[in-house]
């Protein structure tokens, strides 16, 4: 199925993405290890994630996002939006994907960046653009969907239930 928009275009699946910033688009299909029941090996998910801008187009899929990474990366952006943070970051594990939001001035513009790419040994891929604070509440409730829909499991390396 091809999804249409004002700005841009991806190949996706039949329902709409899990986590959409402008271009960007994440959709979570499953736990990667549905039998794992620990925190490293139970918590990595199978993800869908695209970007696309006029000129450029890129997509990856795989287990490449544990859910702890989301689950933080809400918090950031919490801490991003209620301006007690510069920054909000995805820097997942694997090297596939990263997401960088940025306060760029006073006015609640942020700088988003975003590195995806299927093949991280040969190719390098990169977005960048600008959105506002007003984006940062939905980014927010996406990630903590994503977390309702898949609950975390096991302890953390703290040694605390997720």
């Amino acid at each position: 199925m091809l999804a249409l928009g004002a700005r841009w275009f991806c190949y996706v699946s039949v329902r709409d993405s899990d986590l959409k910033i402008e271009g960007f688009g994440l959709w979570v299909e499953n736990y990667a290890n549905s039998d794992a029941e620990d925190y490293w090996d139970g918590n990595w998910v199978n993800v869908l994630a695209c970007c696309e801008f006029p000129g450029g187009k890129v997509k990856a899929s795989g287990a490449l996002v544990h859910l702890s990474e989301i689950a933080a990366f809400a918090v950031q952006c919490k801490l991003l939006y209620e301006e007690k943070a510069p920054i909000a970051c995805l820097p997942c594990m694997e090297p596939n994907l990263l997401i960088e939001l940025r306060k760029i001035d006073e006015l609640g513009h942020i700088a988003a960046s975003i590195s995806l790419t299927p093949d991280h040994l040969h190719q390098t891929h990169s977005f960048e653009f600008e959105i506002d604070q007003s984006y940062l509440p939905g980014i927010i409730a996406s990630c903590d969907s994503v977390i309702s829909r898949f609950p975390i499991r096991g302890m953390n390396p703290e040694g605390k239930q997720a």
